[in-house]
């Protein structure tokens, strides 16, 4: 029997990292949308360090219970691994949820080297990255869209975050998946063009604009909020799609969110969420301790960038 064509594409991350997405022609135009989404090239030139490989297969008739966390452990563990899906997605929203669903499994390698998807909107100034740090509706969007020239607002909401082998941290743009809901304009980011990271901003809503400083426990409080809030879904155990489309009468569907992905089937019990979760702590702790972090309260009209400026 000949065998399908696999399509590919390639996530390299800059500790020397690749992670592979790849399926036959039914799932070419998931592949094509992450190509465009992230912006990236082409394979690289040599094979890199390390490769982790997801392999996107079509099934209709599979089921509807995705366990985001099985693939977590099973790509850690075997650097390959199958996800069977059903890839004809009508609905934008949804489509949107899956593929935000499968790009946190980026998260999942970044982790292993001390790193992660971060809550966080990524600016720089002269070279050096900062991270902008907060819970949604604090103001990361927008306090990066005030960032003024010669300041570079690479990414508004999430950013995956690699530790070299020299131990130096790094910052890849990663996308606003809410702007493909609802209508949204979607767009495209700078996947590849990676920062060197110099500090962390956890931001808080003010009347004035000043940095307070924040202890160590501090620091690795926030920064492990910052990584939930990111990639909750890596430990959600169940997400069941039924759950947020039933296939019921209009009158008995539920008012679906893309928001309800999130929601379904977290047990904070579940040994392999507490795992993760550990390993969100053990990172922030590495992170907090060689990354200046400080708490950036700002207001809505003040120049807060000019301390970020002082700061670096």
């Amino acid at each position: 029997m000949t065998q399908p064509i696999l399509h590919k594409i390639s996530f390299q991350l800059k500790n020397d990292v690749e992670v592979l997405f790849q399926g036959d022609y039914q799932v070419l135009h998931v592949l094509n949308d992450y190509r465009r989404i992230f912006s990236l090239g082409g394979l690289p030139a040599s094979e890199l360090a390390v490769r982790y490989t997801i392999t996107l297969k079509h099934q209709l008739d599979c089921g509807n219970n995705y366990n985001l966390t099985r693939y977590h452990f099973e790509l850690i563990r075997d650097k390959n691994i199958e996800i069977l899906y059903n890839f004809v997605i009508e609905d934008p929203d949804d489509y949107a949820c899956m593929l935000m669903m499968f790009s946190n499994l980026l998260g999942t390698v970044a982790q292993l080297s001390g790193g992660g998807l971060v809550h966080a909107a990524l600016g720089e100034l002269d070279g050096k990255g900062f991270l902008m740090a907060a819970p949604g509706g604090t103001g990361k969007s927008t306090a990066s869209g005030r960032l003024p020239s010669p300041f570079i607002s690479h990414c508004d909401d999430t950013t995956l975050v690699v530790k070299d082998k020299e131990g130096n941290f790094w910052a890849h743009p990663y996308p606003t998946w809410s702007r493909f809901y609802w209508g949204g304009e979607g767009g495209f980011w700078k996947f590849d063009q990676v920062i060197p990271l110099s500090a962390i901003f956890y931001l808080s809503q003010s009347e004035t604009d000043y940095i307070s400083s924040l202890t160590l426990v501090e620091k690795v409080s926030s920064c492990v909020a910052a990584f939930e809030q990111a990639s909750r879904m890596l430990a959600r155990n169940d997400i069941n799609k039924d759950k947020i489309n039933s296939k019921g009468s209009t009158d008995e569907q539920p008012i679906r969110k893309p928001k309800d992905w999130f929601a379904i089937g977290n047990d904070s019990d579940q040994n392999d969420s507490r795992k993760i979760r550990m390993h969100w702590f053990e990172n922030a702790m590495i992170l907090s301790k060689q990354l200046p972090g400080t708490k950036l309260n700002l207001s809505l009209t003040g120049n807060f960038y000019e301390l970020i400026e002082k700061s670096l």
